[in-house]
This record gives C-alpha cells, sequence and structure tokens, in this order.
C-alpha cells in the first residue's frame, strides 16, 4: 500500500493536464498533487479499493466530470472543507457513482449556508446502499438526469429533494431482490418536468399509480425486464396524458395489461421487444388515434397481424423484426395509404412472400415508398 502512494505522488504531471485516470491504486490516500491540478475536467477512479480518502476535488474550478467505481472503503468524498469554500465543486455536470458499498454521503461535515454541486446536470447512483443525499448535498435547480441503478426501493426517500426539474429518470432494481416490495407512495414525489422515465428489473416491485398521477410531463416511457402485470397496476397508463412513446423490452406478463394501451391518446410510437408471451396484437392497440410507428421485434410466439391493422389511420412506420412465426401478412394492409415505410427482417417465410416482383404479398406493399425487406436466403 505504502509502495502505491510514494509512486503515485512521484508521478506528478504536468499542471495543464485535463484529464486523470487512475486504476488498481492500492494504497489508502491518493497524491497531494491532486489539489493543485486546476486545469482538470475529468477525473475517473476504479478499483482503489483501499482509499479512503479523496484529496479536496471541490477546489478544482473546471472539473465537469468526476467518477468514481469500485471505491470499497471511502465513507465521503469530501471528509471537511478545510478552506471554507462557500461553493463545492462549481463547475461539476456529470458525477457517476459505482459501487461504493461504504459511501455514506457526499460531505462529512457540511457547512451550513454553502453550495454544493450548483451546477450538476447528471447523476448516476449504482450500487451504493448506504448512500443519503440531502438536499444541501445535490441542488435540485440544474439536475436534468437521474439514474438509480440496482437501488433498494426503501432508500428512494432521500432522492426525491432532487426532483423539482428532473427530466430524464432511470430507475434500475436488484437483480437479485426476489421478494415481492410494494414501493412506499411517497418515496417519490414532485416529478413535474420529468419527460423520460426508465424502469429496469421491476420484476417483483409495484410502482404506486400515486406516481402516475404525477407524471403530467411525461412523454417517454421505457419499461425493460419487468414483470408487467406486477410493475404497473391497471389504470397506472390513463393517468399519463401527455406520452408519446412507449418502449417495452424482454418483459412478461403484457398480455393482460395490454388493455390499457386504449388511454394512451396521444401515444405517436409503440415499440414491442421479446415479450415471450404475446401470440396476437392488443385489440386496444385500435383505440390509439395518433399511433404513427410501430416496431414489433423478437416476438416469438406472434403467428399473424390483424386484419383490422389499417384502423390504424396514423401509421406511418411498421417494423417486423425476428417474428419467426408471422407467415404473411393481412391484405387489408393495402389499405394502408398513409403508411410510408415498411421494414421485415428475420421473418424468413414473410420475407420470401414480400419479395418483389413474385413474392404473394407483394401486391399487398408495393405502394408503400419505403421498403427494406432483408433475403430470406
Amino acid at each position: 500500500m505504502m509502495e502505491d502512494e510514494k509512486v503515485l505522488e512521484s508521478l506528478q504531471p504536468h499542471p495543464n493536464l485535463t484529464t486523470l485516470k487512475i486504476r488498481g491504486f492500492r494504497g489508502r490516500e491518493l497524491a497531494l498533487w491532486m489539489k493543485n491540478m486546476k486545469n482538470l475536467t475529468e477525473i475517473h477512479l476504479e478499483d482503489c479499493r483501499n482509499c479512503t480518502r479523496l484529496p479536496p476535488f471541490v477546489d478544482l474550478p473546471l472539473l465537469k466530470i468526476l467518477e468514481l467505481e469500485n471505491l470499497g472503503a471511502l465513507e465521503y468524498i469530501v471528509e471537511k472543507d478545510d478552506n471554507g469554500c462557500q461553493n463545492l465543486f462549481p463547475s461539476l455536470e456529470n458525477l457517476k457513482l459505482f459501487l461504493l458499498p461504504n459511501l455514506k454521503g457526499l460531505v462529512k461535515e457540511e457547512e451550513q449556508g454553502g453550495e454544493m454541486l450548483s451546477n450538476l446536470q447528471s447523476l448516476t447512483i449504482f450500487r451504493c446502499p448506504l448512500l443519503i443525499l440531502t438536499s444541501t448535498s445535490v441542488s435540485s435547480s440544474t439536475l436534468k438526469k437521474l439514474k438509480v441503478l440496482a437501488c433498494d426501493p426503501l432508500n428512494l426517500h432521500s432522492l426525491s429533494s432532487m426532483f423539482e426539474n428532473l427530466s430524464s429518470f432511470q430507475l434500475q432494481f436488484s437483480e437479485f431482490d426476489d421478494s415481492t416490495t410494494a414501493i412506499p407512495e411517497d418515496a417519490l414525489q414532485g416529478l413535474p418536468s420529468l419527460k423520460k422515465l426508465t424502469v429496469i428489473s421491476a420484476r417483483k416491485h409495484r410502482l404506486p399509480e400515486k406516481w402516475s398521477r404525477d407524471l403530467n410531463s411525461l412523454t417517454e416511457l421505457f419499461l425493460s425486464d419487468c414483470n408487467i402485470g406486477i410493475c404497473l397496476s391497471k389504470g397506472w397508463l390513463r393517468h399519463l396524458t401527455s406520452l408519446e412513446k412507449l418502449v417495452i423490452s424482454w418483459s412478461v406478463e403484457l398480455v393482460d395489461f395490454a388493455e390499457e394501451f386504449k388511454h394512451l391518446h396521444f401515444l405517436k410510437r409503440l415499440d414491442l421487444r421479446h415479450v415471450d408471451d404475446m401470440v396476437s396484437l392488443p385489440q386496444s392497440l385500435q383505440q390509439l388515434p395518433s399511433l404513427q410507428s410501430l416496431s414489433l421485434s423478437q416476438l416469438p410466439l406472434l403467428t399473424s397481424l390483424p386484419d383490422w391493422l389499417p384502423n390504424l389511420a396514423s401509421l406511418t412506420i411498421l417494423r417486423i423484426q425476428d417474428c419467426p412465426k408471422i407467415q404473411s401478412l393481412p391484405s387489408s394492409i393495402r389499405g394502408m395509404t398513409n403508411l410510408r415505410s415498411l421494414h421485415i427482417s428475420e421473418c424468413s417465410e414473410l420475407e420470401r412472400r414480400c419479395q418483389k416482383p413474385n413474392g404473394e404479398d407483394w401486391p399487398n406493399i408495393a405502394h408503400i415508398p419505403r421498403l427494406y425487406i432483408s433475403s430470406p436466403y
């Protein structure tokens, strides 16, 4: 350990260095010269498992990106502001905290009246089970993008103070958590500006319906690796009155829930990817008057497309990929005069039938301006 500290201390770089990356450092404390690198804009520290204390990065006036990964002994990013600085990390825009099992907070001794992370725009937290963030730790006025990965839903309370101007929020639950958990309704509150919400690995976690009532500005919703029947209660989607894009991937129990699609009157794009239990398209899609783009990908049990497809009057883009059981297109697709783009790939029999000029389905799609039909051979 001491040898690593001596080596690092002797490697003082040029003061004009702008990016610093350190990996595999085995010492307890990093080099003192780091606090004098006033031109640094990026710092990346990885696998410094014995490091218990960081240099005073708060004094670096140009630092925009700070990434800390696998620093198992670190408890605080700032132990104490010895210089009496009233604006900590004044230029920092992107903060990533990965695999910090003992991190308890950003500042051990917070000064009253001090300002911290006043310019932070993006915050990513991954497997930091002890971390508690306070309203004085992170300014909510500038934060636009928040990712909380492998989180404990019971620790979401400490994040609520950051949501005032948040536009993008990614929430990923632990893939090793097999217990069924109803997330407290007050765990996340006040998301008036949220535009994009991503939920990952919500297999045993139910999102409170109260959340959806607060998402009046939400335009994009991504659900991946979720048990839809548990994750969302019926009625959850009806409150998303501004939703324009919905992507569901690697998820189960969608079939019964799909009836809720009928509430999404302003939905323009729907992507369904790797939904193993879908054998037919939900009837509720006919009640989406604004739908312009429909993408169907990796649906192994989907056997056909419905004759009512022309009821999607606004549809301009249709994509079908890796749906091997779809053998043909409905003849009614000829009546879809607004359809401008059709993409078909990894569907061997369907590709064969759509080949120009002799494929059985070619007459039904010849009117579509942009066709991409991959070769079945």
